[in-house]
């Protein structure tokens, strides 16, 4: 069924919903006692998966299910940003809102579900769809009938605006996640915000702007 609402907001789950950060590198440490922080950080640069399989040094083999057997159980301890529980439950009143993400579905549903956030968005595209951000991205605009400025991703890492930038679609990067300011400007994101309290804002402002644009045109 087509939802009523014709701009969609992308979710990153990992460091936009919560931050398990120190969780996801002190799990893939235990397994890769090589892995410095620095060095996991840089992955998100670019696709993780990418950098995974580029470093096969570092990443063994079975990694990614025995990390999720320990991330999903991890998970469900993280506390909820009350500021970022307000924005998702107010922006989803006027959007459709999705999850894409690099994390396993059942632990993204399960958190969720804790925090009463899973009616917010209408569908999940974790790792069980695939590897790259940017055919999921691809997917959402195409299932759904939405142009791709008509879509907007959220996201806290270079490698996540560089992803939404294949498939034509604009970022806002957020500071309380895996990168800092500086790493997200070089993906040129449309707008980069230091709050959950200044999303809304920063969206209205994305959109007027196409609003404008499709007036002149």
């Amino acid at each position: 069924m087509q939802p009523e609402q014709t701009e969609a907001l992308l979710f990153d789950f990992d460091g936009v919903i919560v931050n398990t950060f120190d969780a996801s590198f002190e799990i893939n440490q235990i397994n890769n006692p090589l892995l410095t922080k620095k060095d996991y950080l840089s992955h998100f640069e670019g696709n993780i998966y990418e950098a995974m399989k580029n470093n096969d040094t570092v990443y063994r083999p079975n990694t990614v299910s025995n990390f999720f057997n320990h991330y999903n159980q991890r998970l469900l301890n993280h506390s909820l940003d009350d500021e970022v529980a307000k924005a998702v439950k107010s922006l989803a009143n006027n959007f459709i809102m999705f999850i894409v993400s690099s994390s396993s579905d059942s632990g993204i549903r399960g958190y969720l579900a804790k925090h009463n956030l899973e009616k917010c968005f209408v569908e999940i595209f974790a790792t069980e769809a695939g590897f790259s951000k940017t055919e999921k991205i691809t997917t959402i605009f195409k299932t759904y009938q939405l142009p791709q400025a008509k879509c907007l991703f959220i996201t806290d890492t270079l490698g996540d605006v560089k992803e939404a930038s294949k498939a034509g679609v604009e970022s806002i990067g957020v500071t309380w996640g895996y990168h800092p300011i500086e790493t997200l400007r070089k993906g040129n994101p449309y707008a980069i915000i230091e709050s959950p309290a200044a999303l809304p804002k920063a969206i209205d402002a994305y959109f007027e702007k196409i609003k404008s644009e499709d007036g002149k045109a």
